[in-house]
Parts: structure tokens; sequence; C-alpha cells
């Protein structure tokens, strides 16, 4: 039992984390390489845990752990006999628990399904098994606070809300350092650029505000083509590196 436990907790892991990657990355619409934060850790754990509890519930429901199998040692051999009564303390006798997946019979839906246990112990208890989630509470003082679903949707809240905080800074520091490359163009060709990409009368107007602003004329165009159009400011500071 005790291996068919561990194999399905595994599996359940594996699921999770997967699930876990998806769920946010879609959620957040940020890249997978965004994700990684203490918010992140958090939800996962929850996660974790949860699907932890159902898996090891759904194993329990799957498997049937009452069945013996004792093993009778004679003169001629051992001789294998299937029992549901307690060991007896002869000596001659060796008494090892039989699993589903060691050929005991499975115990309700268990019976019906192909395969190892495990596997499915761990299927349902990421997937099948949500139900059981919101039963499950958290208490403090003896008083319901939140069940652990309402935990991981809360932690899932604050695990996305941190992937975009993080992939807005990192676009930010990217669009700069863009910008910095742009702004050594000569004055013609990033007008140019900015012209294409963003128009004649933006031209007007950022000449205009870095005159009143008394700013680098330049880096403010460059600036604003790597923050509107950040791909496009990519692929022409990557072609300025070009021989």
């Amino acid at each position: 039992m005790d291996s068919i436990l561990t194999a399905a907790l595994a599996l359940s892991a594996v699921f999770t984390l997967t699930i876990s990657l998806i769920s946010i990355t879609r959620t957040a619409k940020v890249p997978l390489r965004h994700i990684l934060s203490l918010s992140f850790v958090l939800y996962l754990f929850l996660f974790l845990l949860g699907n932890g509890i159902a898996t090891l519930i759904a194993a329990g429901a799957l498997t049937d752990d009452k069945r013996q199998l004792v093993t009778l040692q004679g003169p001629t051999g051992a001789t294998t006999v299937a029992t549901n009564q307690p060991a007896t303390n002869n000596p001659s006798t060796t008494v090892t628990e039989k699993t589903a997946d060691s050929g005991v019979p499975k115990r309700g839906l268990g019976a019906r399904l192909p395969g190892p246990v495990w596997i499915w112990a761990a299927f349902l208890g990421v997937f099948g098994f949500q139900g059981i989630l919101t039963r499950i509470n958290v208490t403090l003082f003896g008083k319901g606070v939140l069940t652990i679903e309402d935990w991981i949707a809360k932690a899932e809240e604050a695990a996305v809300a941190r992937a975009n905080e993080i992939y807005t800074d990192a676009r930010f520091v990217e669009a700069q350092k863009t910008a910095g490359q742009l702004a050594t163009l000569p004055e013609a060709d990033l007008n140019a650029y900015v012209t294409t990409h963003l128009g004649i009368a933006v031209i007007a107007e950022l000449e205009k505000a870095a005159k009143d602003a008394k700013a680098n004329v330049a880096l403010l165009k460059a600036q604003a083509l790597a923050s509107q159009k950040p791909n496009e400011a990519k692929a022409i500071a990557k072609q300025m590196t070009l021989p």
C-alpha cells in the first residue's frame, strides 16, 4: 500500500505542477520565465497540499487494504492462500499485505478500472475530487476560516498579480535598453523608423515635448518607439548590431 501511495502522490505532484504552470501563464498572459515568485511558491504549496489530500482519499477508495495474503510453509513448498482473517501467531506463517496492484481485487470503482491503481488515484485526486477540497476547512480558534479551495484561489490571484508585475518590470527594463540603442541612430534614420511605426504626427509632438522639457529628443523618440512598438524596436536594435 505504501508504494501505491508514494507513486500516486508523486504523479499527483507532477499533475499539480503542470496545471499550476499552465494556469498562471494563461491567466496572467505572461511568458513562463516571469511567473516564479514567492507568491507562486505559496500557491503551488497549497495546491500540492489540497491535491495530495484528495489523492490519498482517492487511493483509499480504490484499494482494498483489508485483504491479507497468508503464505503457508509446508514440506512440499509454499502454498499461497488469500484470506480476510487476521494472521495467526504461527511462526511458520508469514503474513504480507496484498494490494490492488499485486493481485488482490480492488474495491468499488477501483474494481472496474484497468491499469495500475496509483495512476487512477492520482488522476482522480487531481481532476475528480474538487468536491472534497470544498469540504476541507481551515479552522482558527475553533471557527471555520476558509476552505483549502478558497486559499488556493486567493494564492492563485496573488501569484497572477505578481507575475504581471514581474513581466511589466522586465518589459520596462528591456524597452529602456532598446531605446538606448535606438537613440544612437542618425536623426534621419530614427525619424524614419518613428514615422513608419508611430506616424508622422508623433515626430512633431515629441520634438515639442523635448524642447519644452529640455530633454534629449533622440532618446525621447527612441523611448516612444521602444515602449509602443517593442517587437519592432527590438528588431531594429538587433539589425543595428549586424555587421
